[in-house]
């Protein structure tokens, strides 16, 4: 063994240098797992055990109609890159994903930020407390001036949803289903309330979404996870914003 000094002054101790003890190796069962959103178009899992894979690969399938290219999962299309219809399809995948995972017992726990890329995307952590028959649905925020309510459970949380963005002060463009078939819908507001350097506007946009969480929660829908699923440099100057995704309490 290897010594710092291998002669001993008066008054001093012979140190050895220490090897760095071995990494332990993993738990067989994490409770914590996590889902990646990579590329434009891909699903990576981590963590999960194995006998949740094969329930994730049927909800992907069902889930996802353009189709999964190759196992890890690469999708037909571009989810993560798309402002149209393919987003709104995105999203709906993520609410099943999630409905699936809560069966099995895992449930967001977090996402986050954990790259400096153009194209970066959430980290969605999920977290191992048992299993809940919980329903989901998405509030999206789009383009610049948009709010978009996927797959809404009921006739309540969508007539909800309306009114609270219908008492947007400078008013409605319009309303529309952009993925016919799903009960999805989408107001376009007056003004850019998501890409807005003006103090009213924006404090009014703030004001909208504490109205909207107040309404979901009074529903019984409580925000579970505030997820960032847009490739921001394949949008081309549009603003990268987050997607709301509620849960039964």
């Amino acid at each position: 063994m290897a010594y710092h000094n291998q002669t001993q002054q008066p008054g001093n101790t012979i140190t050895p240098f220490t090897k760095t003890p071995p990494i332990p190796p993993p738990p067989p069962f994490c409770i914590i797992a996590c889902l990646v959103l990579s590329k434009t178009d891909r699903l990576r899992l981590m963590g999960f055990p194995e006998h949740v894979l094969p329930e994730l690969q049927r909800t992907i399938e069902r889930g996802w109609t353009r189709g999964i290219q190759s196992q890890g999962y690469k999708l037909g299309g571009r989810p993560w890159a798309e402002q149209g219809s393919e987003a709104i399809m995105a999203h709906r995948l993520m609410t099943s994903i999630l409905t699936t995972l809560s069966l099995l017992g895992w449930h967001l726990y977090r996402a986050c930020d954990l790259s400096k890329k153009s194209f970066d995307k959430d980290t969605i952590f999920f977290k191992h407390t048992g299993p809940r028959d919980r329903r989901f649905f998405a509030i999206s925020f789009r383009r610049s001036d948009r709010l978009c309510l996927v797959d809404a459970p009921s006739e309540d949380v969508k007539q909800a949803f309306r009114n609270v963005v219908y008492s947007w002060a400078p008013g409605i463009q319009n309303e529309s289903n952009p993925l016919p078939g799903s009960n999805t819908l989408e107001l376009k507001l007056r003004g850019n309330p998501w890409f807005s350097s003006t103090g009213i506007e924006v404090l009014q946009a703030r004001s909208l979404c504490c109205r909207l969480l107040a309404e979901m929660e009074g529903r019984g829908y409580s925000l579970v996870g505030s997820v960032d699923m847009c490739a921001q440099a394949a949008n081309k100057g549009s603003p990268d914003l987050d997607t709301w995704f509620f849960g039964t309490t």
